[in-house]
């Protein structure tokens, strides 16, 4: 006789319930890899602050690197969801939309170390898709910048320069000054961070209108 998996337990179907523990083994995970790292965790350590077993894990994930790249490109979405939001609603004028971004990019890494660790060191540490991480981690956001670089400018002129090159550059840059920043348990100050920062920025703004 054929399984109803669509049979209801508490008022949940079978479905909702495994995207509940889906959910929860994200959570688990990004708390278990953000503060001990990606090598120091283990599927049991995982399943133990989830409060599930291991049965449950594999039924959502092939291996700890499957849950690795799904926790890396949740919290990748939220970065990068922020920064839309704080880019549209900043004020008009390369500098005021740069501030913005800046200041929402070392916000989030300061009020949430875990998701600093898995986005700017945990990454280099997985043996699956690290290519695809990174490049989806560097491309997302460059295009970001390149779509503020040319709204702002009129690169077309220069025929030596190319947006998405600059953006690319751009993204290396504070990727770097992030690492920097988690590495040295946030040392300077986010006002120091931005402001440092906008110096990178507005040279290159500065060549553009140059």
């Amino acid at each position: 006789m054929a399984r109803n998996s669509s049979r209801s337990y508490g008022g949940k179907s079978m479905e909702q319930r495994r995207a509940e523990r889906r959910v929860q083994l994200i959570a688990a995970g990004k708390s278990v890899i953000g503060e001990r790292g990606f090598h120091a965790t283990t599927v049991r350590q995982v399943c133990r602050v989830a409060e599930l077993t291991e049965r449950y894990f594999y039924e959502s994930f092939d291996n700890l690197n499957d849950l690795f790249n799904t926790t890396y490109d949740q919290e990748l979405d939220r970065l990068r969801e922020l920064l839309i939001t704080e880019i549209t609603q900043a004020p008009a004028g390369i500098e005021a939309v740069a501030r913005a971004g800046l200041t929402a990019y070392y916000r989030f890494f300061k009020q949430d170390h875990q998701a600093a660790r898995i986005l700017l060191i945990e990454v280099f540490s997985t043996q699956q898709d690290i290519v695809r991480l990174y490049r989806r981690g560097v491309q997302d956001f460059a295009e970001l910048i390149r779509g503020v670089i040319e709204s702002q400018f009129d690169i077309a002129k220069q025929d030596i320069l190319d947006a998405g090159l600059l953006a690319t550059a751009l993204v290396g840059a504070t990727t770097q000054l992030g690492v920097r920043w988690y590495l040295s348990g946030y040392e300077a100050s986010e006002e120091k961070m931005v402001e440092n920062s906008l110096v990178i920025l507005t040279a290159v703004a500065d060549r553009l209108t140059g």
